[in-house]
């Protein structure tokens, strides 16, 4: 990671709850007391200062590369706010439903996976996310299709994914005539 201020930002913008949440997750593992530390010290700060931040960790007996402790850190803390904000909506959870069928196709657990598909392409139907929704379609494509043997069911199916695929395109489609709209271009 580049001497920026992205990370500072980052941590900066945390809730109080999240930092303590990091913090305890650090604390836990024992290798990621570097991260403890370097988080630690740009929770402390209030600009970012690169050489303040290299004192600290020379104080604190960590040299390295700064740039690679940082994207470390930047990692950990990502890690971190996907298991806190795990379920904390629709739309996360879906995505979560996703890796999960990647998971579990990886592991050859086809029943699993579709059971997964079925649920979570109701929920996207639910919640008109039809990026999801043409996420699931591919996944059971790749399990499903080339056991269809009845013609009707392969246009079935191509229906359905061609169905999220346009809707997704108007979608689109609205929110550039929107952002036409808005910013004067029509």
């Amino acid at each position: 990671m580049r001497d920026t201020t992205e990370l500072f930002n980052l941590v900066k913008s945390l809730s109080m709850s999240e930092k303590r949440y990091i913090s305890l997750m650090a604390q836990s593992h024992k290798n990621d007391s570097v991260n403890y530390l370097l988080f630690q010290a740009l929770d402390s700060m209030d600009t970012y200062d690169s050489e303040k931040l290299r004192t600290i960790l020379k104080k604190k007996s960590l040299s390295g590369n700064l740039a690679v402790i940082k994207l470390a850190l930047h990692k950990f803390i990502m890690r971190c706010l996907r298991n806190f904000h795990s379920g904390s909506s629709e739309t996360i959870g879906m995505y979560e439903k996703l890796i999960d069928i990647s998971i579990l196709r990886s592991k050859g657990n086809v029943t699993e996976v579709r059971n997964l598909l079925g649920k979570l392409e109701k929920l996207a139907m639910k919640n008109r996310d039809y990026y999801i929704l043409n996420m699931c379609y591919m996944h059971e494509k790749e399990i499903n299709y080339w056991q269809l043997t009845d013609e009707k069911e392969i246009i079935a199916f191509n229906q359905r994914h061609t169905e999220a695929i346009d809707k997704i395109y108007s979608e689109n489609m609205y929110k550039n005539l929107g952002n036409d709209i808005l910013f004067g271009r029509r």
